[in-house]
């Protein structure tokens, strides 16, 4: 997830993790969310095989992690 992606891309990934939620609440079953940023292809250091960045950006952890903390979610756990 990168929350400076391009809206339609962030819409469905979004529209995905409210979806999870929902079955979750349905089964009630806990919901971790594992929120992994990953680089952007206009970043210079995009690389073909993603590979977790030692450099992540705070205030993208932060965002996304206040994005999806929202209750229409129904995220329980963060990892």
């Amino acid at each position: 997830y990168r929350p400076d992606a391009p809206a339609s891309v962030n819409r469905r990934q979004h529209d995905f993790v409210r979806w999870v939620g929902e079955r979750c609440r349905e089964e009630e079953i806990a919901f971790l969310l594992e929120p992994l940023l990953y680089p952007l292809e206009q970043d210079a250091r995009a690389a073909a095989n993603y590979a977790e960045d030692p450099a992540k950006r705070p205030d993208l952890v932060v965002e996304t992690v206040r994005e999806f903390a929202k209750p229409e979610y129904g995220v329980d756990i963060f990892k």
